[in-house]
């Protein structure tokens, strides 16, 4: 099947934010400049927010059953990996079915790179920031652009270009849970509550990613793995993977949900305090 035919099974899917290819039996998903995140609503037209969070996921999930299929790359799109939109709007005034598909959707696609039985290659070619943090500690391989920047806005405070300036919150959408596993405990709390970055040079020599090479060889590195990669026996490469994450999961499945709830009592109670009166007190 060639990569254009791929193209038409996937893309009905309707996805906003990314664009499925396959060559050799590697699929790529890369993300595309615009996630799908708008301010504002026209005629209540709704517009789907955030729609890489769930894009991702349903991918995935269509790849796990692709039997061309056997390694997966994530690409982010321009010079980003993921980052989240800059000046750290209030996600306010959803319904709650838009609350519904964001937060599902997070869950589904970080459960879909832990939990498929192929390979899942972070190429990362720029910053990640926040989700794409979360993102690509979640995948088996990470390789980077040596001068990109990985961290945590959550509780940046000002601190980075990302998030918001006067307020922070919890780390969620799986920042506790995955940057732990890469990082001494002491590393992981500057990481996340001091919103402390690194470049994957740095962290590469620290070995907490795989690989970080110069810009123009990114390319060539992550074909070289991926090509390694195709090498191996696919039934025995899902039954290792599925051994050396049953941690990963394990942790997943315990601490999610209450990340995530615990991110959400933030957002409502700046809902709260943005919708109160002026004149009220209480």
């Amino acid at each position: 099947m060639s990569v254009e035919a791929l193209d038409r099974l996937i893309n009905p899917a309707g996805f906003q934010s990314i664009r499925v290819t396959r060559s050799n039996g590697v699929a790529t998903i890369g993300m595309l400049p615009d996630d799908g995140l708008v301010d504002g609503k026209t005629d209540r037209e709704r517009v789907v927010l955030f729609a890489l969070h769930k894009d991702i996921g349903e991918a995935l999930e269509w790849l796990g059953r692709d039997d061309l299929t056997r390694v997966v790359v994530l690409e982010g799109a321009g010079d980003a990996f993921v980052v989240p939109p800059k000046g750290g709007k209030l996600l306010q005034d959803l319904s709650a079915v838009e609350d519904w598909d964001l937060i599902e959707g997070l869950r589904r696609t970080l459960l879909a790179v832990i939990s498929l039985a192929k390979p899942v290659i972070a190429k990362v070619n720029g910053d990640a920031i926040g989700f794409g943090s979360s993102l690509l500690y979640a995948c088996d391989f990470i390789v980077a652009s040596e001068d990109a920047l990985i961290g945590d806005m959550h509780l940046g405070m000002g601190d980075l270009p990302y998030g918001n300036k006067t307020w922070g919150f919890v780390a969620g959408d799986g920042g506790a849970i995955f940057v732990p596993m890469h990082m001494t405990l002491p590393m992981a709390k500057e990481y996340l509550m001091l919103a402390r970055t690194w470049t994957t040079r740095e962290l590469a020599d620290k070995g907490v990613i795989n690989h970080a090479v110069p810009r123009a060889e990114l390319d060539a590195k992550v074909l070289d793995m991926c090509e390694r990669l195709m090498r191996r026996p696919p039934y025995a490469m899902a039954w290792t993977k599925r051994v050396l994450n049953r941690d990963v999961l394990q942790r997943f499945n315990a601490g999610y949900d209450a990340g995530m709830a615990f991110e959400i009592i933030n957002v409502l109670h700046k809902r709260a305090e943005m919708h109160r009166p002026k004149d009220d007190t209480q």
